[in-house]
């Protein structure tokens, strides 16, 4: 029993690369930034509004 790829190579390199994009905030600004998105809706309660 052969095992074929289950995706070929060209779209496996498109989504490792597009991955690269959608991997979220990498510096510690971006971070504290982002760790904010949830107080408009008082999701967490990190943060008293």
């Amino acid at each position: 029993m052969s095992t074929a790829p289950l995706v070929s190579e060209r779209r496996l390199a498109a989504n490792r690369a597009n991955a690269q994009w959608s991997t979220g905030p990498q510096t510690p600004e971006g971070k504290a930034k982002s760790s904010l998105n949830a107080v408009k809706t008082g999701l967490t309660g990190r943060t008293v509004l």
